[in-house]
């Protein structure tokens, strides 16, 4: 509920910037609210999904879930189906100032938000970290054949290799690797 969003702005301090997207419209007023009482004024909160494109999708929703999800949670009963706003970071960036590190954690859509993102990382290599949610071999075949030949190296935040097998989470680390020419 906007921990990883106050401790990005605690980190940049109030020359850095930090834009936070959630779509859950209770957890981005939440957001909103911790930004508020920590006098954080360099915070942006975009009330969107980050997928592969802009518009709309549906959404499973539990208002303060933190699993909350654009991959088919709502199928589980706990969930119900919403629709939110959607966008692709190639095309909110294309205004907005380019961000240095992309933070995603969104319970099993990270390939899709990556795709919607390819622009701005081949062009502007911003550091990946990513909290990665049951796609097993999926997720390593997409880093493998789209991120890596962009010139990044890839590890979890541990600095071991990106488990070749489907784990239900782990946090994958991929930055641009100074010694690729």
């Amino acid at each position: 509920m906007g921990f990883y969003t106050v401790i990005g702005a605690r980190l940049v301090g109030q020359q850095g910037y930090v834009c936070a997207f959630e779509p859950t419209p209770e957890l981005a007023d939440r957001i909103r609210h911790n930004c508020r009482i920590n006098d954080f004024e360099n915070v942006t909160v975009v009330e969107s999904a980050v997928c592969n494109h802009n518009g709309t999708i549906e959404f499973g929703s539990n208002k303060f879930d933190i699993s909350n999800s654009i991959k088919k949670a709502y199928e589980r009963n706990k969930f119900n189906k919403i629709e939110v706003n959607a966008v692709s970071l190639d095309s909110y960036y294309e205004d907005n100032q380019i961000p240095d590190v992309i933070m995603i954690d969104i319970e099993g859509a990270e390939i899709e938000a990556l795709k919607g993102s390819m622009f701005l990382i081949q062009n502007h290599k911003p550091a990946l970290m990513i909290e990665v949610h049951w796609l097993g071999d999926d997720f390593l075949n997409f880093i493998e054949d789209n991120i890596l030949p962009l010139g990044y190296k890839a590890t979890t935040y541990s600095g071991d290799p990106i488990p070749k097998k489907e784990v239900t989470r782990y946090h994958a680390l991929l930055v641009p690797d100074e010694n690729y020419h």
